[in-house]
């Protein structure tokens, strides 16, 4: 499972250069690692496969797709940069998933909306692996262009649970191909672990 999280969001650093914003980026990604992994070692075995109730789900170029496999979420304050980081995957055996991260300098993930390029002061991020193969990652979150940019809403967060939307662009090679899927009517509803 790490593999395919180190793919799709390390990948692209070896295209980095680095000054400010950058330096911003690689201290995000590596906070979302740490968070991923935080998020892997407490999920729950009562979290069943069919367990609909929490999911991940959206239209890939117009076919829906919906995630309720492994389905996590966790908020994360590592020396000042918080983070929320959300999951689901296809079945408990697959890479098969989408991943989405919001990632905050100037204060805890709170409800709102999340724009990618908007602030200095929080990232979006978010990696999709259409297969059951963790070397096909697609990423949005990661370039500047004229493609629609990645959003995350979120419209509930509790103790217990995070809900809200999502859409945007994803490239191949983790997010930094030519290749492309169109995300629209992105919905989560998620178990949060703290």
């Amino acid at each position: 499972m790490l593999h395919a999280a180190n793919y799709i969001f390390l990948h692209p650093l070896k295209f980095l250069t680095l000054n400010a914003y950058h330096m911003r980026k690689i201290i995000f990604f590596s906070t979302f690692l740490f968070s991923l992994t935080f998020l892997i070692s407490c999920k729950k075995d009562s979290n069943k496969p069919d367990d609909t109730d929490y999911y991940i789900e959206a239209k890939v170029d117009g076919v829906q797709k919906k995630y309720t496999a492994n389905t996590m979420a966790g908020i994360l304050n590592y020396n000042g940069t918080y983070s929320l980081s959300m999951a689901a995957y296809a079945s408990t055996s697959s890479v098969e998933s989408f991943t989405l991260l919001i990632g905050r300098t100037d204060g805890p993930v709170t409800g709102g909306t999340y724009n990618y390029g908007v602030s200095s002061n929080y990232q979006v991020i978010s990696g999709y692996v259409p297969v059951n193969d963790a070397e096909v990652a697609y990423g949005a979150g990661f370039e500047d262009g004229p493609d629609p940019a990645l959003q995350i809403v979120i419209t509930e967060l509790t103790d217990s649970r995070v809900s809200g939307t999502f859409n945007g662009s994803y490239f191949d090679e983790g997010g930094i191909g030519s290749s492309k899927m169109v995300v629209t009517d992105g919905k989560f509803n998620l178990p949060l672990h703290n």
